[in-house]
């Protein structure tokens, strides 16, 4: 977990009896959200444009673009989700 995001939490968390804010600890998960929210979209937009582009090449019967694109399509896939999830999920 990155050291400011930590630091924003445990503030959040353990402020004071008096000063506890469930607003700074909510504000720091929904901004969270957000940040995967956007990075997911354009994990599935990539995705989306590599799978299209593999069936474009297939249809034209062009092999070595197929196997360019399938290459493409299976590392987005391959390494784009998991890392991702695995970093957002560090931030919170």
């Amino acid at each position: 977990m990155p050291i400011g995001a930590l630091g924003g939490l445990l503030k959040a968390l353990w402020s004071s009896a008096v000063q506890a804010s469930s607003r700074a600890l909510t504000a720091h998960l929904r901004d969270c959200f957000c940040d995967f929210q956007r990075d997911y979209a354009n994990y599935a937009f990539y995705c989306a444009q590599a799978h299209r582009d593999f069936k474009e090449a297939l249809h034209a019967g062009d092999q070595m673009a197929a196997r360019a694109c399938y290459g493409r399509l299976v590392t987005a896939v391959e390494d784009g989700l998991a890392p991702m999830c695995v970093d957002h999920a560090q931030m919170v």
